[in-house]
This record gives structure tokens, C-alpha cells and sequence, in this order.
């Protein structure tokens, strides 16, 4: 029941912490909170398996992916030029440190040991915390638009991030979907589907074009696997359908993409990873130089 309590405050109070109150510095306060939570589930599930002499893990091929992938990572981190940014990151990005890596697949693994029922109920407090988070994002966009005259700018304003919180907008769009047709109360349901299309509108709003992508290709597999399922369908065919026609508006996030000049993000990327694949194939060809050690190999 302890576990259960922090996970509910951890999935409730996370997606908080991406809101404007907490603006630039909202990396840190998000790390060490899921941190602290973690240490703390951990501590008790691992009492949990000394008392009953036994560790229920499922048996899968994801499983032994993550394995491999943490293990890949460690090893990187041990070789690493700087362990001390491999195993806690560098701010703002603190998430991309082992720590936070190994802390999560330790959330993976104690969420499958749960029940069913459990899991939803996880998924509700995710979801009250989604949407305070999206709808605070909401309302500084619609104040911004309204500010400016511009119905059609990206949410720089929105968030300290915008990547991160379009990846909420679209997280909150299949979360909505899921716990909609999950659920018998209508007045639940209505609730659901309207977080699922108020997060659609983000999404679309974002001008995040590889969450564009991402919501193409996940609402096209979608599509495909849940092709019995005509309720299923039908919404995630309409949805695709609002983003296709809606982002022609803001066409020109698309049509930078034949721009590829340094004053371009495109532009930028490619001569980051080309550079990056220098120092990686010159010197560091097996492990690399270490996760998070980018500002101490970048030329």
C-alpha cells in the first residue's frame, strides 16, 4: 500500500511539474522528486522479495531489451570521460543520466508485478495530473494568441520546453482514448474524450513536427492492429484526419524542412550529428565517450 500511495503521488504530481509555474528550472525539481519517490519504492519492494524469498518478473522480449539497453548504458557510463554527467545527467537534461534511466526501468518492472485494477487506477492520477498540466498550457497559449493577434505560433510561450510538452499533448491523446473506452460512467467518458481531443488540439498547436510524426505513425499502427474494433477506428481515422488538414496552417514548420542552413533547427541537427559521429568514429568506436558528455567532445 506504501508503494502504491507514492506511485499515485509520483504519477499525479509529475506531470505538474511541467507547467509554466515552474518555467526554466522545471528539469530539476521533476528529477528529484521522481528520485526520491523511486529510491523510496524500491527500498520497500526489495524488503517486499527478502520476506516472501521471491521476484516475480514477466518474461518477455521487452524485458530482455531493456536489460541489454541498461547494460549497454552502464557499460558506457563506467568508460565514460565524465562518469559523473553519465550517471546524473547535465542540466537541464538531468533525465538522460543512468540514474534516471535505471530508476525508471525499475518503475517498468514493479508496475508489471501489479494487478490490473491497480494499474488504472495509476492511470487516473496520471491522468488528473496530465490534464492541470496541459490545460495551464492551454490557457497561456490561447492569453499569447490573443496577445499577439497570431493564431498560429508555436507554443514557445507555453512551456520552458516545447518538445516536452507536446509530447504530454500527445501522451494525453491515446491516455484520454484509453481510459474512454475503458470506462462505463458516461459523464467519465465524456471527460476522457474530451482530454483526448483537447489534447489533439495541442498537438496540433505545438508545431512540434516529430510529434507530428509520432502521432501519425502511432495512430497509423493503431489503425492497423485495432482494424476489428470500429469504435477504435473510426475516432483514431478522425483524429488523423484533423491533424493531416489542421497543420497546413502552420505549413511553414514543413516547408523549413527543405531548408538546411545553420539558422535552421534541421540545419543545426545535421551538424551536431555529424560532428558527433567525428569524435565517435575517430577515437570512441565501441561505447563512445559516455552518455551526457556532449559539451566535453563537441568541436
Amino acid at each position: 500500500k506504501y508503494q502504491e500511495f507514492l506511485l499515485s503521488l509520483l504519477f499525479f504530481f509529475l506531470p505538474i511539474l511541467f507547467t509554466p509555474l515552474i518555467f526554466e528550472p522545471f528539469e530539476i525539481p521533476k528529477f528529484f522528486l521522481f528520485v526520491f519517490i523511486m529510491s523510496i519504492v524500491l527500498i520497500f519492494w526489495s524488503l517486499e522479495v527478502l520476506v516472501q524469498k521471491k521476484l516475480i518478473l514477466p518474461k518477455s522480449k521487452v524485458l530482455l531489451a531493456a536489460t541489454f539497453f541498461i547494460g549497454a548504458y552502464f557499460l558506457a557510463t563506467v568508460f565514460s570521460i565524465h562518469p559523473l554527467s553519465s550517471v546524473f545527467g547535465n542540466y537541464p537534461k538531468v533525465h538522460d543520466g543512468l540514474l534516471f534511466i535505471f530508476l525508471g526501468l525499475i518503475l517498468a518492472l514493479r508496475l508489471s508485478t501489479f494487478p490490473q485494477e491497480k494499474i488504472r487506477s495509476l492511470l487516473i492520477y496520471l491522468t488528473a495530473g496530465l490534464s492541470l498540466s496541459l490545460i495551464s498550457g492551454g490557457l497561456n497559449f490561447i492569453n499569447e494568441a490573443f496577445r499577439t493577434g497570431d493564431f498560429i505560433i508555436r507554443q514557445e510561450s507555453t512551456f520552458g520546453n516545447v518538445t516536452f510538452f507536446s509530447q504530454a499533448a500527445l501522451l494525453g491523446f491515446f491516455l484520454g482514448l484509453t481510459l474512454f473506452f475503458s470506462e462505463d460512467k458516461r459523464r467519465n467518458k465524456i471527460l476522457f474524450l474530451a482530454l483526448a481531443f483537447f489534447s489533439l488540439f495541442m498537438v496540433i498547436t505545438s508545431g512540434t513536427r516529430s510529434v507530428w510524426l509520432s502521432f501519425i505513425a502511432s495512430a497509423s499502427f493503431a489503425l492497423i492492429f485495432l482494424k476489428r474494433n470500429r469504435k477504435v477506428g473510426l475516432i483514431l481515422a478522425l483524429s488523423f484526419i484533423l491533424v493531416v488538414l489542421l497543420i497546413k496552417p502552420i505549413s511553414k514548420r514543413l516547408t523549413d524542412l527543405n531548408n538546411f542552413s545553420i539558422q535552421t533547427s534541421q540545419g543545426i541537427r545535421l551538424l551536431e550529428w555529424r560532428d558527433a559521429l567525428k569524435v565517435f568514429w575517430a577515437n570512441n568506436l565501441i561505447l563512445g565517450t559516455g552518455p551526457e558528455t556532449v559539451i566535453f567532445t563537441y568541436p
